[in-house]
């Protein structure tokens, strides 16, 4: 087996659980999979199809392989990158196989276009030296995954929308897309961004069905033959009129929220810091083994509450690499020394929450149970107010310390 085709086996074993591969098309460069979302609700006969996505295979037999990308297949409208492209890599033999994964953006913000002395001119080129690197190397399937389907939801959204230059657009019953950047699970102190977007969305989406209204008798008196019918859409207008002869439309006046705006800022900063140094996939990792040791512990915590129980959990981490190297946990009594030393050292941390952390890879998260309220009366209750409250008070503050000494790294 070529390596071309150890890179396209390679290719749809990494997509078929999420995807449908539809076909295989083959270049001089390289091999193309179709893939497809695996909606059962949609087919490619229906009048607004699924969006098929495109996976260049590439196989770099070491950091001096170079491949080459049609520029055609990076760039769509106006040179923006495609939401439905990407380019697998693929590199080593068996225990030293490795996968890196680029998306059309990273192409563009990343590599560089042959000029027109080069034999590849007008392509994209892509040195082995910097696709094998952290930056692109696919640590988690399912992140990864979860971003192609992301962006093909996002190329599905803005292919089904119809804009005319001196019209409003029809509405869309997709309300709930958003840029697969801000999907990414990265905390914040102020809340769920997707589900704030969502609420936003549907504020908007109530006050452009009551503009599509006045806007459509507008655009029947334009486009009828008919003066008497004209007329007819004329009166009826002229009931939609309020005091002053303006028409009356209720419009939100909430939209905007300041610390929306800043949240969303700041989500998109930790990203690009995160993507530029390689560390964004391992950080996720890193935030979802803090969840499940928490998770996986809480229930037992919730049943078995002792007044005063403190629930601690040692973190035993790398930042270079970043990883968990060990997580422990066991229970203390409230007034523990190693707690107050804790709130000695530390102003946010109190009798009930806090924790510690040394960039030399050493951390503690501790929380009080009890300080969710009343565990006896509704076990599942309290044990989703131990695990948000725990959240909150405990694990997004120490990422976001493990993020800060992130950020002084330089790439």
């Amino acid at each position: 087996m070529d390596n071309g085709a150890i890179g396209e086996a390679r290719s749809k074993a990494f997509l078929m659980d999420r995807f449908w591969i539809l076909e295989r098309s083959v270049d001089i460069e390289g091999a193309d999979l179709i893939i497809q979302r695996k909606i059962t609700g949609s087919n490619l006969l229906d009048k607004t199809p699924p969006r098929l996505g495109v996976i260049q295979v590439k196989f770099f037999f070491s950091e001096k392989t170079t491949q080459y990308i049609h520029k055609e297949y990076i760039l769509g409208e106006n040179d923006k990158p495609r939401d439905e492209f990407f380019i697998l890599c693929h590199t080593g033999f068996e225990s030293d196989a490795k996968t890196y994964f680029i998306s059309a953006e990273d192409v563009t913000k990343n590599f560089k276009i042959a000029d027109a002395e080069h034999s590849n001119e007008g392509k994209f080129i892509l040195p082995g030296s910097a696709v094998l690197s952290d930056n692109f190397l696919v640590v988690s399937s399912k992140i990864v995954l979860d971003r192609i389907e992301n962006s093909l939801k996002l190329a599905d959204f803005k292919n089904n929308r119809q804009f005319l230059s001196w019209a409003l657009p029809n509405i869309s019953q997709e309300d709930f897309i958003i840029s697969p950047l801000y999907l990414e699970p990265i905390d914040n102190w102020w809340g769920d961004i997707p589900e704030y977007f969502y609420s936003m969305k549907k504020k908007a989406r109530s006050s452009l069905y009551n503009l599509e209204e006045v806007f459509d008798l507008y655009k029947q008196i334009v486009e009828t033959s008919d003066p008497e019918k004209a007329i007819e859409i004329a009166e009826e207008i002229e009931a939609c009129h309020k005091g002053g002869g303006r028409i009356y439309v209720s419009l939100p006046s909430d939209l905007y929220d300041e610390d929306f705006h800043s949240i969303v800022k700041e989500h998109k900063r930790k990203c690009a810091v995160l993507k530029q140094q390689g560390r964004l996939d391992d950080f996720i990792i890193f935030r979802s083994f803090l969840m499940k040791a928490v998770y996986d512990e809480a229930l037992s915590v919730v049943e078995n509450l002792k007044s005063g129980l403190i629930y601690m959990l040692e973190v035993k981490f790398t930042i270079s690499p970043l990883k968990i190297i060990n997580l422990s946990s066991k229970f203390l009594e409230k007034d523990n020394f190693v707690i107050k030393q804790i709130m000695a050292k530390d102003e946010d941390s109190s009798e009930y929450s806090g924790l510690s952390f040394s960039n030399d890879g050493n951390g503690l998260i501790y929380f009080a149970p009890n300080s969710c309220g009343n565990f006896s009366k509704k076990k599942y209750d309290s044990y989703e107010k131990f695990i948000d409250k725990c959240h909150i008070d405990c694990i997004y503050r120490f990422m976001e310390k493990l993020f800060e000494e992130i950020e002084k790294i330089k790439s």
